[in-house]
């Protein structure tokens, strides 16, 4: 939920630039969390508080937690790493979210700015791993 009022609030933006807070978040409870109905649960109990705050949000929160879903099931197939799956299913993410919103909504990727995004969010990405890393999720 931090992640979502992070996201929300815009306050980390640099040069229009801001990470995907959800996405760092939900793929860290992919590679984190053991339990397939825990992960399951969290992820419709959070995709209804932030659907509740935010309608207008539909389409790209749809897309993050379709996307998360499908990478907790196929995280034993990327690396065996848990780091480095966390920051392949970033960079998987965030190249998923850009292809599928450029292709319903606009024609055309801006480059810099998907570059620019990846590497921001990578940066979050590894400060939440490595402040994060050493609790246990135990629900």
């Amino acid at each position: 939920m931090v992640a979502f009022f992070f996201q929300q609030a815009g306050v980390f933006v640099v040069h229009g630039i801001q990470p995907n807070f959800i996405l760092v978040g939900l793929v860290f409870l992919a590679v984190r969390v053991p339990e397939r109905k825990i992960f399951i649960s969290f992820i419709i109990v959070l995709g209804i508080f932030i659907l509740l705050l935010t309608p207008y949000w539909i389409q790209p929160i749809l897309l993050v937690f379709m996307y998360a879903v499908g990478f907790y099931f196929l995280k034993d197939m990327v690396t065996g790493n848990a780091f480095f799956d966390f920051m392949v299913g970033i960079f998987l993410g965030i190249l998923f979210l850009y292809s599928v919103t450029s292709f319903l909504n606009a024609p055309f990727i801006a480059l810099p700015l998907l570059l620019g995004e990846i590497a921001y969010t990578f940066l979050v990405g590894v400060l939440v791993w490595f402040l994060l890393k050493k609790k246990e999720i135990i629900f």
